[in-house]
């Protein structure tokens, strides 16, 4: 239709203005080629000013409103008159999404948490270790490199163990970051902590949720963390920290959920002490005098071993180790479970399992070209896994023995 079809009057324009000024706060223009079409089809079928008058104020704001959409659905994308200040526009939020850890976060929380990148490379303060660990394990206020303490004067180095997990421990909107902090020694020591961070932006340490220790409690190992829930943390734990030989497969596994009380961590699920471990065996040897008698140029002797369990669990793979003064050759009925260790002055002898409660004997005849008499053998025995690897014995003090070799 050509432009001059549209009356150039005055009631119109200012009919638009107004339509314009009522609507310019509450949507967003599309353009003004659909308004005039729009009135191009209501004006052609109007009769008198007045009903287009009538009927453009019934209509305008719908006109208005379509301008200001082209979705499918036809819904109009309308301001809220009287917004409300959202929990993102809130001052504490990060500066950006990316500042807190990858992944969908719930609107409810005002941060995420702190980054792994960040957590990493911050002077971070760290709760005293138990015991006698707190004297080569760094503690207060810690600085962190890469995941890694400064090396101090002992030459013990923290180390961070595994990704973060985030956690809003006390349900104030911000995720605490929750990771392992390892300090290697002789054995692993782990704390597992969690940092927050303030609505200022200043990180601290919220708290210990679980450590290990060398002696007293039961919790000696951590292994994984998780969350356990929007405001708890589950971690696995072991009643043993393997190291130095001992078998890996030595140690129970637990799963046990930690909760903040507003004061400190503390057990909210799982269970709360650990069994006897299946694998523990308190195992014992003893011998009887190694009598050498000559034997053309040669000397030889019998001796006999006899190792016991008293339980509570089996004696998987027990292992005599025998020191003598001089190099030896083995024979006997049980010499087939023996290996030389070196030129024969050490052996190896592996037992079959032995129940609690029961015993084995280990027959040796023993022969040395040398005069071993007034002399001594040392015994120790192990308990150990298919790798040679040790389970530990708890009462130790019967692992041992000396073997007199008399003088006649």
């Amino acid at each position: 239709m050509p432009h001059d079809d549209l009356p150039n009057d005055d009631l119109m324009t200012s009919l638009f203005a107004d339509v314009r000024e009522e609507t310019a706060g509450f949507i967003r223009p599309a353009g003004a080629a659909a308004a005039v079409a729009t009135v191009r089809r209501r004006r052609r079928n109007q009769k008198i000013a007045g009903g287009v008058l009538a009927l453009a104020l019934v209509v305008g704001p719908v006109i208005g409103i379509a301008w200001a959409n082209n979705r499918p659905d036809g819904t109009p994308d309308v301001a809220d008159p009287t917004p409300s200040v959202s929990a993102s526009a809130s001052p504490s939020a990060p500066a950006s999404p990316s500042a807190g850890p990858s992944g969908s976060v719930s609107p409810s929380i005002l941060d995420p948490g702190i980054p792994a990148n960040q957590l990493r490379n911050m002077t971070l303060t760290v709760p005293q270790w138990p015991g006698s660990l707190d004297e080569s394990c760094p503690s207060g206020a810690v600085k962190f490199t890469g995941g890694k303490s400064a090396r101090p004067p002992t030459g013990v180095e923290l180390r961070f163990a595994g990704d973060p997990v985030y956690v809003d421990v006390n349900a104030d909107g911000r995720n605490e970051t929750v990771i392992r902090v390892d300090c290697p020694l002789q054995g692993l020591f782990t704390q597992v902590l969690a940092f927050s961070r303030n609505a200022d932006g200043k990180v601290t340490t919220r708290g210990k949720v679980v450590g290990t220790h060398v002696e007293g409690a039961d919790v000696k190992k951590v292994w994984k963390i998780e969350a356990g829930g929007t405001t708890s943390v589950r971690v696995d734990v072991g009643d043993y920290s393997p190291c130095c030989g001992v078998s890996a497969d030595y140690p129970q596994h637990q799963w046990r959920t930690y909760g903040w009380d507003g004061q400190r961590f503390h057990q909210t699920g799982g269970p709360t002490s650990f069994p006897s471990n299946p694998k523990k065996a308190d195992l014992g040897v003893s011998a009887g005098p190694l009598r050498m008698s000559a034997q053309g140029a040669a000397w030889s002797g019998r001796l006999t071993l006899t190792v016991v369990n008293k339980g509570p669990g089996t004696g998987v793979s027990p292992d005599v180790s025998l020191n003598f003064p001089a190099p030896v050759t083995l024979a006997g009925p049980d010499a087939g479970r023996c290996r030389k260790v070196d030129d024969g002055t050490n052996w190896s002898c592996g037992l079959n399992p032995i129940a609690p409660n029961a015993s084995a004997q280990v027959r040796l005849d023993v022969t040395s070209a040398t005069d071993v008499r007034g002399q001594t053998v040392d015994v120790i025995l192990s308990n150990q896994d298919a790798d040679r690897n040790e389970y530990p014995d708890d009462a130790g003090g019967n692992n041992t023995a000396t073997v007199v070799i008399p003088t006649t």
